[in-house]
């Protein structure tokens, strides 16, 4: 497994190796990487430098109780550890990015800035980290009622074109992981413990193989559980999403409570809560803490999410009109939503969860003054790619529209399949898309 400098000085500090770690070498923890981080800025040093130089010499000023020279001189002079596990982990298809690279996801370093985790270390699809999402989060011990709820949510959400961010933990999170799998659609699993383990797991093989199935996690691949490890990773499932649903929740402990309440604190995404007669009492109180109560009816999944009209001014030049139109800046995740002047992109349908569900549908709209909306001018776009017929990943369409979220791409590519214009295939054993005989037409 190749990493840069960088990234190996940060996996040096802040990384425990488990019996390799000797007393004096215990790892950075957050808030001690940060004060060391911020010295380092402000001096112009790269974390790689203290690889090649004396940090001593380098931060002469350097004055912390607790990262002391000892510490940090004992911490990367662990080299020969971190070389024995990297290579078990390339040989279990694990990847680390590092706060350091250029492809650390984009919504950790917005929402947690400074508190974003070190290191993820992860398998799968790298691209599934910026595609946003749903996170729907609940209870190990969830009712039946609250399991199935969790397994449809997750499923009309794939069939949406959202993807589904979870814990991977028993009850809810899997159930809600499992229900947009099977639906064809996108997952990142983010693990508290064991990661190397789920990667070799063979309920997962299949869904890493095809691209639809990423996990993650900020701890070593090899941790065995820790409550402490599971409340950690809670900020990560909230803040790689762009909405969040909590199915069911205990009152005043447990995993779900603890990041839902970090979320509302935070104000990273919407939190909804389902409610009803026999949710249980963390549902109520969280909304009595400022959590909103999710519809019976809800006209789509995109009513859940925050927007990301950032993206939105570049869609109509990326997709070849050239007067696109800026929108308005973009609402908080507790303001309502503000008009914009590109025009409505989406039609809601109501998706009545427990009864017959029905996905968000796009529809063509006036943008900047034209009758073609965007999803019309991506069907174009597709078409001219697909020449010949070859059928081309998600990838290769992000390739060709570098200017539009991966995230809006699996989306269009998802209505595509609900109007039989676009198909998926798998090719060795990878998902692409190709146009169906009515999309030819």
């Amino acid at each position: 497994m190749r990493i840069d400098g960088n990234a190996q000085a940060i996996l040096l500090l802040t990384v425990s190796f488990g019996r390799a770690d000797r007393a004096d070498s215990r790892p950075l923890t957050g808030l001690e990487w940060n004060r060391l981080a911020s010295s380092l800025r402000d001096h112009g040093i790269e974390p790689k430098t203290l690889l090649e130089e004396n940090p001593e010499d380098l931060l002469p000023g350097w004055d912390d109780t607790s990262v002391n020279w000892t510490r940090l001189s004992s911490l990367l002079g662990r080299g020969m550890a971190l070389g024995m596990a990297l290579e078990k982990w390339e040989r279990a298809g694990l990847w680390i990015i590092a706060r350091s690279d250029e492809d650390y996801p984009e919504r950790l370093r917005k929402r947690l800035k400074e508190k974003r985790p070190p290191v993820l270390f992860g398998c799968g699809s790298r691209d599934l980290l910026a595609d946003g999402g749903l996170a729907i989060v609940g209870s190990r011990d969830a009712d039946d009622t609250g399991l199935a709820f969790a397994e449809e949510l997750g499923s009309v959400a794939a069939g949406a074109g959202y993807a589904v961010v979870s814990g991977g933990s028993r009850g809810v999170d899997q159930k809600a992981m499992l229900g947009a799998l099977k639906r064809g659609g996108n997952v990142v699993g983010v693990l508290g413990d064991s990661l190397l383990r789920a990667a070799s797991s063979a309920d997962h093989r299949d869904f890493l193989l095809s691209g639809n199935l990423t996990l993650v996690s900020p701890f070593n691949p090899e941790s065995r559980f820790d409550v402490s490890r599971a409340m950690g990773r809670n900020k990560c499932i909230y803040c790689l999403a762009d909405g969040a649903v909590v199915v069911s929740s205990a009152f005043r402990k447990g995993g779900t409570w603890k990041g839902a309440t970090e979320c509302l604190k935070g104000n990273w995404v919407p939190v909804w809560v389902r409610d009803g007669a026999n949710v249980g009492r963390g549902n109520t109180e969280l909304l009595k803490k400022g959590a909103r109560r999710l519809p019976a009816d809800v006209g789509s999944i995109a009513d859940l999410v925050v927007s990301q009209p950032e993206a939105q001014p570049q869609l109509l030049g990326a997709l070849g009109v050239q007067d696109a139109v800026k929108t308005d800046s973009p609402p908080g995740p507790n303001e309502p939503p503000k008009p914009t002047s590109v025009g409505e992109v989406e039609r809601r349908t109501p998706l009545s969860f427990g009864t017959e569900s029905q996905v968000a549908e796009n529809t063509p709209s006036s943008a900047t003054g034209t009758d073609v909306g965007f999803y019309e001018l991506f069907l174009e776009r597709f078409r001219k790619m697909v020449v010949g017929g070859v059928p081309i990943s998600v990838e290769d369409v992000a390739g060709s529209l570098p200017d539009v979220e991966t995230y809006q791409i699996r989306k269009w590519l998802s209505r595509g399949e609900t109007d039989n214009v676009i198909e998926r295939v798998k090719v060795k054993r990878r998902v692409k898309y190709q146009l169906t005989r009515r999309g030819l037409l």
